[in-house]
């Protein structure tokens, strides 16, 4: 089974809220000078799944990410993680889009892919809590999407489901 699974930098979250600084112009949250971005944790469970996936039923998995070249980081650690390839989209214009953009750029770098049967992604992104990109991936690659699964072993087929697609877009 290939699988794709999406994963995003985020601030640290374990840096305490008075480090960090509101820019009421740009509408954002600055995070502390110094200290790292890291892999989003709904997307290291996803990760996580997608790992136990291949490791039941053999094949590849594929981290996608979009952002600037610090985002790097996050899909070397996925690769350690186990992750067979990493897809990075590095496109200045887009490190700051709303969700249906990135949900556009992630979704045309997957049908890039050679072949894919799955495509897992964390339920939200631990910064902006927005919970959209998967949905619109899922609606982009006309595939039905799932939303926040928390047993990736209820997908597996049955025998009275056997000749099930695989192809579905499943938030963890």
């Amino acid at each position: 089974m290939d699988i794709v699974v999406t994963v995003k930098q985020v601030p640290d979250p374990d840096i305490p809220p008075t480090h960090f600084r509101v820019d009421e112009a740009a509408k954002k949250v600055i995070p502390p000078a110094g200290v790292a971005p890291v892999m989003n944790g709904y997307d290291a469970n996803a990760l996580e799944a997608a790992l136990r996936l291949k490791e039941q039923l053999g094949g590849k998995v594929t981290v996608v990410s979009l952002g600037p070249d610090s985002a790097r980081d996050t899909l070397k650690r996925a690769i350690a993680m186990g992750a067979d390839a990493a897809v990075h989209i590095n496109d200045p214009s887009l490190n700051e889009a709303e969700s249906a953009t990135t949900a556009q750029a992630l979704a045309a770098a997957i049908k890039k892919l050679d072949h894919f049967d799955l495509v897992l992604s964390g339920r939200q992104a631990s910064d902006t809590d927005g919970g959209q990109v998967h949905l619109g991936i899922a609606h982009i690659l006309e595939y039905p999407p799932s939303h926040q699964s928390r047993r990736s072993k209820r997908l597996l087929p049955t025998p009275s489901w056997p000749n099930a697609s695989w192809r579905m877009a499943i938030s963890a």
